[in-house]
């Protein structure tokens, strides 16, 4: 189990189309911006070698870890990998500034799925999974090695609340309530999905979906554990949060 210090720098690994920009919210606040490195892929080793930072967050494989001086806990949150799908093929249609809106506005549900286009491709297929291995290749192994070893709290986004809460708990945040931030709205369904379409997004995705659904029966567990005052918190938590 991870012992969470003070001294420990968190990552928050930000899988797309999970939650994530909802999560940056309460990061800023709890750790304060000037405290905080954002990174993307292109970012150089060097820049995350800079004084003062508690938190670092982005859109990146699992890694970071090895090149800083501190001692490390990882957090992330994952997505049922159909929902992250459809979140993402609606969000970037509705985005006319996002640079794969007028590829991918021109495209069915199902041709979107099933695109050959690498820009698109990559995130289509057991992406989480890859984040979470830090290769190129998806291995469940490793992501799941990884997050026994490295994850303080892997969130799912179906339990955002009792995720975050547990987030807050485990590395002593002061707050952790939270706005939903990066909503994609007008989009359908998971009932409303065409078979052909689901079928398509598990075969491709195989992988996230037995990853998805070992993280969420460990948060299970991690939540079960609360000893009863944490349990009448986190009640109060998920009441205020639905309001």
């Amino acid at each position: 189990m991870i012992v969470i210090t003070p001294k420990r720098l968190v990552i928050f690994l930000h899988i797309p189309k999970t939650g994530g920009s909802t999560m940056r919210g309460v990061l800023d606040r709890e750790y304060g911006q000037s405290h905080i490195l954002r990174v993307s892929p292109d970012t150089p080793t060097e820049a995350l070698h800079k004084a003062g930072i508690h938190c670092i967050y982005g859109h990146c494989r699992y890694g970071l870890h090895q090149h800083v001086r501190q001692k490390t806990t990882y957090i992330t949150f994952l997505r049922d990998p159909l929902d992250r799908i459809l979140s993402m093929f609606y969000y970037i249609r509705s985005r006319p500034q996002n640079k794969m809106h007028d590829t991918v506005k021109q495209m069915s549900l199902r041709e979107f799925v099933t695109t050959t286009e690498p820009r698109i491709q990559a995130p289509l297929h057991n992406h989480q999974t890859r984040m979470i291995c830090g290769k190129r290749q998806p291995d469940l192994k490793t992501a799941i090695d990884h997050i026994k070893k490295d994850f303080a709290v892997v969130g799912v986004t179906d339990m955002y609340p009792e995720s975050v809460f547990l987030m807050q708990t485990t590395l002593g945040w002061d707050d952790g309530s939270y706005k939903k931030a990066n909503v994609t709205r007008k989009r359908r369904k998971k009932t409303e999905i065409p078979p052909k379409v689901k079928q398509i997004v598990r075969e491709h995705n195989q992988l996230d979906y037995e990853l998805y659904a070992f993280a969420k029966e460990r948060l299970r567990h991690q939540i079960q554990n609360l000893p009863p005052q944490e349990q009448r918190q986190l009640a109060v938590f998920k009441q205020k949060q639905s309001r």
